[in-house]
């Protein structure tokens, strides 16, 4: 056995692996004799005939896999000795024949695999991110009680006026998409939600009263969530045969109860305003933290295998099928709500993906670094602690703390507020007071614009596009995963 080893990236290596005749020779004698205790050869007895006649009888595509299997149990974690190569956290190396299995002749294989993660860490102290604060207005508190106001109107049908903003109307629709055969079919009576339709149409039937008939086309936008008329020039004819409007309810003490639990509208102003402040500051608090991480990021020099990005896609594209199972959508109509290919849904997940990976491997590096990681009595503390403040009963802690799983999803709980506990604590926040809302996703998406993209993300996604695609492509989910 010859063994020689290439690196040809980060954290992988490809062992070669070179059997000799005698080798090869043998694993294939070894299986043949095999199979001869399974195959039917007439004349003989189970294991008993000649192997020129087993031959003649037994699927030679299968002899040969199980040759191969021998030859890679009987050579395999020699090889890896040798080298002294051991694969991360255990995972199997990806196996790839070179050439044709040929007795009398050598045979060789790879073996993919993949290495430890190397993680340099840059600069994690003394640095300086922004915390954006965003001050709650008058008008965001009324916009609050408006949509609540809103969804809690009362449809009332009036005959005194024409169509207006907010309005339920009765009609009878019949709509042609140009380019595509004319249904024959009479037009249907449906109900028209103003404010839920494809852009244009509601201005087209703006001021329309009962009974009255009208004709209008629209151009629909591409990234429009109905599939079948995204992007098209749809004709509609329309009948309207009622009309309902929207009774708003009063801004009274009982609207204050029954919505915000306030003993009037003032104190449900309050109530209102300290819940948006503490959701502003949280999320304040949250951007400065991804902030901080992407800053670490960019210091440091982290390499791993590109297994664990696969890994996380497959998490993420079970997760996106499961919603599209749930919603009853198919994967293309995601596709096309989004205005994406699914090549480039691929890239944007690996891309995401590869980020993940990138600060879960920094952060993990940080916490041993400064001695974060939390010892099994710490772990026990936590259970009483969580016992004591209520969250779990007597029993529940008993249960949960012999638990394995359990253990290590509080341990990384503990280790998430140590690290954030420590970040804060070692770098400097600066408030900036903002005007619009804040979102931490947009820390990750500075990183996929500023960083480097990983030089296998590509060989990633063509990799993992049919498997991925297969996770999705029977269900669909649009709510949640478009924004992601």
């Amino acid at each position: 056995m010859q063994v020689s080893v290439e690196y040809p990236a980060p954290c992988t290596a490809v062992v070669n692996i070179e059997l000799d005749e005698a080798q090869v020779a043998r694993a294939i004698d070894g299986a043949y004799r095999e199979f001869g205790k399974v195959v039917n050869v007439p004349g003989f007895r189970p294991g008993k005939a000649p192997r020129n006649l087993v031959q003649r009888y037994a699927d030679r595509n299968r002899v040969m896999q199980n040759a191969m299997q021998r030859m890679v149990n009987d050579t395999l974690i020699k090889a890896l000795e040798e080298q002294d190569i051991t694969p991360f956290g255990g995972r199997s190396p990806e196996l790839t024949p070179v050439g044709d299995l040929v007795e009398g002749s050598t045979f060789t294989y790879q073996a993919k695999v993949s290495l430890n993660p190397e993680v340099t860490l840059g600069a994690y102290t003394g640095l300086t991110v922004k915390r954006p604060i965003k001050a709650v207005k008058e008008e965001d508190i009324d916009k609050v009680i408006q949509d609540i106001q809103t969804k809690n109107a009362k449809v009332q049908r009036v005959t005194d006026r024409g169509i207006v903003e907010n309005d339920v109307v009765i009609a009878e629709l019949k709509k042609s998409i140009e380019g595509e055969p004319e249904d024959d079919q009479p037009a249907r009576r449906q109900l028209v939600y103003l404010g839920e339709n494809p852009p244009g149409f509601d201005e087209a039937i703006m001021g329309m009263e009962n009974g009255e008939e009208r004709s209008f086309q629209i151009t629909v936008p591409e990234d429009y969530q109905d599939a079948e008329i995204a992007g098209k020039t749809v004709n509609y004819h329309l009948k309207v045969t009622s009309i309902s409007g929207k009774a708003l309810p009063e801004l009274n003490d009982e609207f204050a109860k029954e919505h915000f639990d306030a003993p009037n509208m003032d104190e449900a102003r309050t109530k209102i305003r300290q819940v948006m402040e503490e959701n502003a500051n949280r999320n304040s608090i949250q951007y400065a933290e991804q902030a901080l991480i992407a800053q670490i990021i960019k210091n440091s020099t982290i390499n791993f295998p590109e297994v664990l990005v696969i890994e996380e896609m497959r998490d993420e594209f079970r997760q996106l099928s499961q919603k599209l199972k749930e919603n009853n959508l198919e994967y293309g109509t995601f596709l096309n709500v989004n205005g994406i290919t699914q090549e480039q849904h691929q890239q944007m997940v690996a891309q995401r993906c590869s980020i993940r990976v990138t600060a879960m491997l920094a952060l993990r590096e940080m916490s041993l670094q400064e001695g974060l990681q939390p010892s099994e009595e710490d772990i026990d503390n936590e259970f009483t602690n969580l016992m004591n403040q209520g969250v779990l009963t007597e029993e529940m802690v008993e249960e949960f703390s012999q638990d394995d799983r359990r253990r290590m999803m509080l341990g990384n709980s503990l280790i998430e507020s140590r690290l954030h506990n420590f970040l804060f604590a070692n770098n400097t926040i600066e408030d900036e007071i903002v005007t619009e809302d804040v979102d931490p996703d947009e820390i990750e998406e500075e990183l996929l614009a500023s960083l480097t993209e990983n030089e296998n993300t590509d060989e990633v996604v063509e990799e993992n596009s049919e498997e991925s695609a297969d996770e999705s492509s029977n269900n669909d989910s649009i709510e949640e995963t478009t924004q992601e």
